[in-house]
């Protein structure tokens, strides 16, 4: 005799479902109300973060790189871990015809849209691509300096499970050239201006904020960390996260052969949960930080995972000539999971460089050779569970 699905007790059904893919999960809500009503109940979303905390490997993430032609136009690249994501890949491609991208946190998107122009105002999106919600942000006053921007909101799993909070998140706008940042605050549906370390220049790329613990954190030029801390129970607070020690003893070494050893890049992310950064020396080789013991104070300290000699490579000879040889590299972003692995850009190609192995693998690259260069990346990492957004908000003060 066959057996119906709808014959399956609720115990079983919920744990076939778990091991769907995530879109799959989203989808099955529209096969009947039953279904439905138990997807929908918190029971199934403390299930699926128990099965994903014992199963790390079944959350996908989306690398989206922003980057500039010879016409100083910005164009998307998305690039899919898995082929689950496909339908993500196409969503977000049409979503880049009226928005730019701007920053990211886990599986939410932070948009300013293209062509609306409303005095010297903007509008700006919080977007969850799985689930397509949208959420309309208070129109933001024009900026009229440079501003780079970072987005964070409250993403325990434990307050999204048991519902002990309501969607709270934070935007924050650096004015590089006066040391200021302006703050919203979706709890008050205000502004507030913080003032940081007129000495901290912030790095012009990775432009973007990385979320960390409930903190927004910039790269700094000389490998510090601009931190704000913005859901802290006293108020929010900016500090700085100083870099590593060697980092300096690097800056100090004497000339080689004649050639001057440069600095490239500082690489900002996160893998696992644990803040990393990457410090890459031409013609040298590749360290990577992770950052331990995080107090809530801004203290820590930065342990070093990795110390690998470009010499060391392995590869086809034209991608170890572009590690070795090349005076522009760009750490693009760290893979999520895999602590070994990092993404760079070098002229016009995308590179996966696993520091354990000691290998280079050619991921993508851009169209037209060299007319090409990365202005932006964001890791999108797919959580257990879709972060639900509101959809309207409170009108903000400024």
């Amino acid at each position: 005799m066959a057996v119906s699905l709808n014959n399956l007790p609720d115990f079983l059904l919920i744990e076939i479902l778990l091991r769907l893919p995530l879109k799959s999960r989203v989808q099955c809500k529209g096969v009947s109300k039953h279904w439905c009503s138990l997807i929908s109940t918190p029971y199934f979303t403390r299930s699926v973060v128990r099965h994903c905390h014992t199963n790390p490997h079944t959350q996908p993430f989306i690398m989206t790189l922003e980057y500039k032609n010879k016409y100083l136009s910005n164009r998307p690249l998305v690039i899919k871990s898995e082929p689950e994501l496909k339908f993500l890949t196409a969503y977000i491609y049409k979503l880049r015809e009226q928005l730019w991208f701007e920053a990211s946190c886990n599986d939410l998107l932070l948009c300013l849209e293209k062509h609306r122009f409303d005095g010297n105002r903007r509008y700006y999106y919080v977007i969850n691509p799985i689930t397509r919600q949208r959420l309309a942000l208070p129109p933001i006053p024009e900026p009229r300096s440079f501003t780079i921007t970072g987005f964070i909101y409250n993403n325990s799993d434990n307050d999204i499970v048991n519902k002990q909070v309501g969607f709270s998140y934070r935007l924050v706008m650096l004015k590089v050239w006066n040391s200021k940042a302006h703050i919203f605050s979706s709890d008050t549906g205000k502004w507030s201006v913080m003032e940081y370390s007129k000495e901290f220049q912030v790095a012009r790329f990775p432009s973007s904020a990385v979320p960390y613990k409930g903190l927004l954190l910039w790269s700094g030029t000389n490998g510090r960390l601009l931190a704000f801390d913005l859901y802290n129970s006293t108020g929010s607070r900016c500090f700085e996260i100083e870099q590593p020690i060697e980092w300096e003893q690097q800056m100090k070494q004497p000339i080689e052969r004649g050639r001057m050893k440069f600095i490239d890049c500082l690489g900002l992310g996160v893998c696992q949960g644990c803040l990393k950064i990457c410090q890459i020396i031409v013609q040298s080789h590749i360290c990577v930080w992770e950052f331990k013991d995080y107090d809530n104070k801004g203290g820590g300290e930065w342990c070093l995972e990795h110390k690998v000699s470009l010499k060391e490579f392995v590869s086809e000879k034209s991608l170890w000539l572009l590690l070795t040889q090349s005076f522009f590299i760009t750490v693009l972003g760290f893979h999520p999971i895999n602590g070994d692995i990092l993404y760079l850009g070098i002229r016009s190609k995308v590179l996966i460089c696993n520091l354990r192995r000691k290998t280079l693998e050619l991921y993508c690259y851009f169209p037209e050779g060299n007319h090409y260069a990365v202005s932006n990346a964001f890791n999108c990492v797919l959580p257990c569970w879709p972060t639900p957004i509101p959809s309207s908000l409170k009108n903000a003060a400024y």
